[in-house]
């Protein structure tokens, strides 16, 4: 969150409208978006950085075809896909090695209700899944790690699942690293902390490119925090992950 000299200046020299629309999950709620006049440009504009939102302008995110073909599908089309009910096949084909079986069968067994669920075999087949890279199931596998859901509590392990899932293109990881990177700021040294803020940059920018919630408004806060270096090295942090997944696509 802005602090109150934060705000105080930006209340100065910007417009606000507070207007309802609909969020990512498809809800209405309150959003508070900052429509800032000539005289205080946006801090993408005062310091050269490619806003996500304008990515299909720029020469790092050539098109928004090239975003979804680099990172997959975008992240709430895997994530609110209508997922039928799990037949009894399912642990058949979890069982003969089928990467996305043991994802729902995974996510069946820790969302169940009762006696259906079962946070240890959910762990057990989340981390199958997660060793053929299904980047959902690594995200899910390191937020149970996390938490202590099934596990002991490891964030060794939990950062390092989520990251993979991040490296896979998955803008919810994407989004949980940047939020960890950007608190770890908060209490590090200053190279320290800088080193954390491209991080999270980089992380929060990838994940707005794909429309995460929420992800745009993390990125221009943590902005705030960085100097036009910083962002320079955010920047082509960007370019030089988008170039790593684009090579790695099929031909």
């Amino acid at each position: 969150l802005l602090n109150r000299r934060t705000c105080s200046l930006l209340n100065r020299r910007c417009s606000l409208l507070f207007r309802p629309r609909q969020n990512s999950f498809g809800a209405g709620g309150a959003t508070l978006d900052f429509y800032v006049q000539r005289f205080y440009p946006h801090p993408s504009q005062r310091l050269g950085i490619i806003k996500p939102d304008a990515a299909k302008h720029s020469l790092w995110f050539a098109s928004p075809a090239r975003i979804v073909s680099t990172m997959e599908k975008p992240w709430y089309q895997r994530m609110f896909r209508d997922r039928p009910p799990p037949l009894p096949s399912t642990k058949t084909k979890a069982e003969n090695g089928d990467a996305e079986a043991q994802f729902d069968l995974a996510v069946m067994l820790a969302c169940g209700e009762g006696e259906a669920r079962d946070y240890g075999q959910a762990i057990h087949w989340y981390t199958k899944a997660a060793d053929q890279d299904h980047s959902m199931a690594q995200l899910n596998l390191g937020m149970m790690y996390s938490q202590g859901q099934g596990v002991v509590r490891d964030e060794a392990q939990a950062i390092g699942w989520i990251t993979k899932s991040a490296e896979h293109g998955d803008a919810g990881a994407q989004f949980n690293l940047g939020i960890r990177c950007q608190r770890s700021s908060l209490s590090e040294s200053e190279c320290e902390a800088s080193e954390s803020r491209i991080e999270s940059y980089k992380w929060f920018h990838l994940a707005a490119s794909q429309g995460y919630h929420e992800a745009n408004a993390s990125w221009e806060q943590v902005t705030l925090r960085m100097s036009h270096a910083d962002v320079s090295q955010g920047n082509s942090r960007v370019a030089a992950f988008l170039a790593i997944r684009q090579a790695a696509l099929p031909v």
